[in-house]
């Protein structure tokens, strides 16, 4: 009689048996979304005068632009983590996980700009597998930059099965 209460209704699938179809959803998208996160700094609350002079640090730092990361090559991949430096005197508009970023492709995505190190962490993952050649994130950038002026550094890349790829994908900066 217990058996009976666990098991899934008529026409759905077993709970417990889901975690063993998908556990690129249980592992490679849980440590990729935590490692994105890793070393976040306390967001913490803000003054009313520093809320009104970030957009005139904005404006100052001179045009905005959208920075994005395109998979290069042809594969699959499930999942990749990666960092990316900037050596322009911009910066990513957000602070933390409240950067102004976005996944592409229906993908997931985890984002987080450490502006003191001026390094934006990013991470993504799609179970169908990312695009390649496409833009798969796109965040904005105050400042004056060319895709010369961001280095991308791939931390880890996964397959759809969530096994680690042999070798590490490339990640292109495309500004516009």
């Amino acid at each position: 009689l217990v058996s009976e209460y666990n098991r899934a209704p008529s026409g759905m699938e077993d709970p417990s048996t889901m975690a063993t179809r998908s556990p690129f959803l249980a592992v490679a998208v849980v440590s990729l979304l935590a490692a994105a996160c890793q070393g976040k700094p306390a967001a913490g609350p803000s003054s009313p005068a520093a809320e009104a002079a970030k957009p005139a640090a904005a404006s100052a730092a001179g045009a905005t632009h959208k920075v994005s990361f395109v998979i290069e090559g042809s594969g699959s991949v499930g999942s990749v983590g990666f960092d990316v430096a900037w050596t322009t005197g911009g910066a990513f508009q957000g602070d933390t996980d409240n950067v102004a970023c976005e996944a592409k492709e229906e993908s997931l995505g985890a984002f987080n700009n450490v502006a003191a190190e001026k390094t934006l962490r990013v991470a993504l993952a799609k179970l169908q597998g990312l695009p390649t050649e496409r833009p798969v994130a796109e965040c904005t950038f105050a400042g004056e930059a060319k895709a010369s002026d961001f280095k991308v550094t791939v931390k880890e890349a996964a397959d759809g099965e969530a096994n680690d790829l042999d070798a590490m994908p490339t990640i292109k900066v495309v500004v516009d």
